[in-house]
Protein backbone atom coordinates (compact mmCIF):
# COMPACT_ATOMS: atom_id res chain seq x y z
CA UNK A 1 0.00 0.00 0.00
CA UNK A 2 0.92 3.39 -1.17
CA UNK A 3 2.44 6.17 1.97
CA UNK A 4 3.49 9.22 2.02
CA UNK A 5 5.21 11.28 4.77
CA UNK A 6 4.69 14.61 6.11
CA UNK A 7 7.74 16.47 6.18
CA UNK A 8 6.78 19.03 8.85
CA UNK A 9 6.45 15.76 11.39
CA UNK A 10 7.61 12.54 9.66
CA UNK A 11 4.19 11.10 10.31
CA UNK A 12 3.03 8.56 8.07
CA UNK A 13 -0.73 8.25 6.48
CA UNK A 14 -2.37 5.78 4.70
CA UNK A 15 -4.39 6.51 1.89
CA UNK A 16 -7.98 6.79 3.28
CA UNK A 17 -11.30 5.62 2.02
CA UNK A 18 -12.13 8.38 0.04
CA UNK A 19 -10.13 7.55 -3.08
CA UNK A 20 -11.62 4.29 -3.48
CA UNK A 21 -15.17 5.98 -3.31
CA UNK A 22 -13.80 8.59 -5.30
CA UNK A 23 -12.85 5.73 -8.08
CA UNK A 24 -16.35 4.28 -7.61
CA UNK A 25 -18.02 7.76 -8.21
CA UNK A 26 -16.23 8.17 -11.58
CA UNK A 27 -17.29 4.65 -12.66
CA UNK A 28 -20.64 5.19 -11.40
CA UNK A 29 -20.03 8.62 -13.36
CA UNK A 30 -19.24 6.94 -16.54
CA UNK A 31 -21.86 4.14 -16.01
CA UNK A 32 -24.61 6.74 -16.28
CA UNK A 33 -23.32 8.99 -19.02
CA UNK A 34 -23.16 5.38 -21.33
CA UNK A 35 -26.54 4.47 -19.90
CA UNK A 36 -27.73 7.98 -21.03
CA UNK A 37 -25.94 7.79 -25.10
CA UNK A 38 -27.75 4.47 -24.99
CA UNK A 39 -31.22 5.63 -24.11
CA UNK A 40 -30.64 8.45 -26.52
CA UNK A 41 -30.08 6.51 -29.02
CA UNK A 42 -33.13 3.93 -28.28
CA UNK A 43 -35.20 7.04 -28.51
CA UNK A 44 -34.17 8.02 -31.90
CA UNK A 45 -34.08 4.67 -33.03
CA UNK A 46 -37.87 4.23 -32.30
CA UNK A 47 -39.20 8.01 -33.75
CA UNK A 48 -37.20 6.59 -37.09
CA UNK A 49 -39.28 3.46 -36.89
CA UNK A 50 -42.38 5.34 -36.09
CA UNK A 51 -41.73 7.72 -39.16
CA UNK A 52 -40.69 4.64 -41.45
CA UNK A 53 -44.34 2.90 -40.52
CA UNK A 54 -46.02 6.14 -41.17
CA UNK A 55 -44.59 6.48 -44.21
CA UNK A 56 -45.33 2.45 -45.08
CA UNK A 57 -48.69 3.32 -44.32
CA UNK A 58 -49.25 6.10 -46.23
CA UNK A 59 -47.49 4.44 -49.72
CA UNK A 60 -50.33 1.78 -48.80
CA UNK A 61 -52.68 4.18 -48.81
CA UNK A 62 -51.82 5.56 -52.20
CA UNK A 63 -51.37 2.44 -53.67
CA UNK A 64 -54.86 0.80 -52.77
CA UNK A 65 -56.05 4.09 -53.46
CA UNK A 66 -54.26 3.63 -57.08
CA UNK A 67 -55.73 0.17 -57.34
CA UNK A 68 -59.09 0.86 -56.59
CA UNK A 69 -59.32 3.20 -59.26
CA UNK A 70 -58.38 1.24 -62.31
Amino acid sequence: MATRSNHRSDQVFQPTVATATTGGFGFSMQFKQATSCFKRKVVLTMKDLDLLTSLCVARFIMWRTMRKRH
